[in-house]
């Protein structure tokens, strides 16, 4: 008597990346109301300079996270299996989001949402250069 072979385990992707999606939203609201309820500007006692990095960082990170997902499109192209091509969607994915959440936070302390914008729209940008399907 022969064991059945063991079915695939297929990873939902749509479910990943739409947890990472509701997590920057989610946490672009929390910044909305933090800056909100203190009246909008930077939090008191915080040294602004110190945050004057991000100014450019989230820009680079935005463009260093749409390089990367063309580079890991490109890769997806070229592997076969199945597990690994998930695997760096889920990392083409990853990076774009951690530019909406260096975005995110320049929100929360200063409380300019443009750099959160900037961010988020870098992360959806690499939703649609690393699509959930073989294109």
């Amino acid at each position: 008597m022969t064991s059945p072979s063991p079915t695939p385990v297929r990873t939902p992707l749509f479910l990943i990346r739409a947890a990472l999606l509701a997590g920057v939203l989610l946490f672009g609201a929390v910044c909305w109301y933090i800056v909100r309820q203190r009246g909008g500007g930077p939090v008191s006692g915080v040294d602004t300079s110190a945050f004057a990095i991000l100014r450019y960082m989230v820009p680079v990170l935005g463009f260093a996270a749409l390089s990367v997902a063309i580079a890991i499109r490109v890769a997806i192209s070229r592997t076969r299996d199945e597990a690994k091509r998930n695997s760096l969607r889920i990392v083409g994915w990853a990076v774009g989001e951690g530019a909406a959440l260096a975005g995110g936070i320049y929100y929360m302390e200063i409380g300019d949402p443009r750099l959160y914008l900037i961010g988020t729209t870098a992360m959806l940008a690499t939703f649609i250069v690393v699509p959930l399907r073989n294109v």
